[in-house]
């Protein structure tokens, strides 16, 4: 979704269940409800109509159940300083990752660009968790997330778990996106 007016809240369940956001910038004034009679484990709710430059905070739930909760910004204004952290070949669980982790927490960014190779040693479908989500899980709650896929990414039997946890654009693995006067491929 364009991150000036729209935002994609994305996350999985065990379970099938529905989908909600609650939303607002003082509290949760909104709420977006998919159809309840449709149940996933994917879930996808898009925000729309949303004020560029302006911090939110959301809720996800499912099953009339909380899930979580973060805050997001939409993309700032045209001219103002934005912040970015670029890294890649995470996937291992270490105490080396989580302690950078903790850095990139520190530099509060307003957008994540992964270069790749989130998940060793072959992009395994339940390294996501542990490897990823795990150390990551409170600054993704908050800060935009561009992943990119890399060789160790996609070699789990020919078909990536990547795209399985990822919303990219038109769902592909190569996608560009502008944030500001910014052109990122």
């Amino acid at each position: 979704a364009n991150g000036n007016t729209a935002v994609t809240i994305a996350w999985t369940t065990r379970h099938p269940a529905d989908s909600s956001v609650s939303y607002g910038t003082d509290g949760y004034t909104a709420t977006v409800l998919q159809d309840t009679d449709i149940y996933t484990r994917r879930h996808t709710v898009v925000l729309s109509g949303l004020t560029p430059s302006t911090c939110y905070v959301y809720r996800v739930g499912s099953r009339d159940q909380e899930i979580g909760r973060g805050r997001f910004c939409t993309f700032k204004k045209n001219g103002e300083l934005f912040r970015f952290v670029v890294f890649g070949d995470t996937g291992y669980g270490s105490a080396g990752q989580f302690a950078v982790a903790k850095q990139i927490e520190k530099v509060h960014p307003d957008f994540l660009l992964h270069v790749g190779d989130l998940i060793y040693p072959y992009g395994q479908g339940g390294g996501y968790k542990p490897l990823f989500y795990e150390p990551y899980k409170s600054v993704i709650a908050h800060a935009y997330f561009f992943p990119t896929v890399g060789n160790h990414d996609i070699r789990e039997d020919g078909m990536p778990p990547f795209l399985y946890h990822f919303r990219l654009p038109k769902n592909r693995v190569y996608y560009s996106f502008v944030y500001d006067n910014a052109l990122f491929i």
